[in-house]
This record gives C-alpha cells, sequence and structure tokens, in this order.
C-alpha cells in the first residue's frame, strides 16, 4: 500500500467537522405568521344553522318527507347537544 493508507485501510490523517450554531448571530429572525380563523358559515358542522337546505336534505333520493326531515335535524340537536357538554 502507499503511504497514505496503512494495512488497516484508514487514513493516517482524519478530519473531524463541527457545525457551531449562534442563535445570536440571527439578528432578525423571520416573523411568525398569525393564522386567521376564517368565520363559519352558516349550516357547517355543529347543526346550529338555520339553513336546512345546506345540511339536512331530504334523503331516499329528495322522497324523504320534510316531517321526517325536521325530526332528523331535531334528534341532532339533542344529540350534539348532549355531545358538545361533554367535550365543553
Amino acid at each position: 500500500m502507499n503511504e497514505l493508507y496503512p494495512p488497516d485501510g484508514l487514513p493516517q490523517e482524519t478530519y473531524q467537522v463541527a457545525y457551531v450554531f449562534d442563535p445570536q448571530e440571527d439578528t432578525h429572525p423571520p416573523h411568525k405568521k398569525r393564522r386567521v380563523a376564517r368565520p363559519p358559515r352558516r349550516g357547517d358542522g355543529d347543526g346550529g344553522g338555520t339553513s336546512p337546505s345546506s345540511s339536512f336534505v331530504p334523503l331516499l333520493n329528495g322522497v324523504e318527507g320534510e316531517e321526517f326531515v325536521r325530526l332528523r335535524r331535531g334528534v341532532f340537536g339533542e344529540a350534539w347537544g348532549f355531545v358538545r357538554g361533554r367535550i365543553e
């Protein structure tokens, strides 16, 4: 072998590198972006909306009667009220 590589296969000189991070070096850190929540649309998610057409449409390809749609909306409101109380 040559003189740079001894019989064990490792070079005579080894180099060690370290990166030193200095947080004080950065004088202008990037600004954090503020999250802005969108206002909830009427009838989305919680069942509190006033528009029945958006969340409670007649089922069975529109054959379900309006009375049953109102009943479904009422049962959902009661169940969601119970769940919301447990969450809060």
